[in-house]
């Protein structure tokens, strides 16, 4: 139940639509941002690592496969992922999923070393 005094603080979630699905920003707090990954059926989000942006991630819904450096494997319910910076890595909606990432850095912070929706990465960035 929400407090009365708090209720004027709720926000309505920012909704950013990508061509692998959307995300949906539940918060952000300085640097840190929690949002969920919505990956449509056999999409994929790039094969990207961050300079600085560090991630930890959990599967909420679906099934979700990941590739990590060069280990591939499948989400697990109730099993968090740290990405530190770095680290490359890519998610795959197996055949679609829902992933709850809390992050630390900046989201311009991407460096994209593969896309299937040729978008170009601004190395100047993060």
């Amino acid at each position: 139940m929400i407090n009365p005094e708090e209720a004027g603080k709720c926000k309505p979630i920012e909704i950013i639509e990508k061509p692998w699905g959307r995300e949906l920003i539940l918060m952000r707090e300085g640097d840190m941002t929690v949002k969920l990954l919505e990956i449509h059926f056999n999409q994929k989000l790039s094969w990207q690592y961050h300079r600085k942006k560090s991630e930890i991630l959990m599967l909420v819904n679906g099934s979700v496969n990941f590739l990590v450096n060069k280990h591939m494997g499948e989400f697990a319910p109730m099993v968090v992922m740290p990405i530190n910076p770095g680290v490359m890595h890519r998610f795959t909606g197996a055949p679609r999923g829902t992933l709850l990432e809390i992050s630390h850095g900046s989201d311009d912070d991407i460096i994209r070393a593969a896309d299937e929706y040729n978008r170009v990465t601004n190395t100047n960035k993060g």
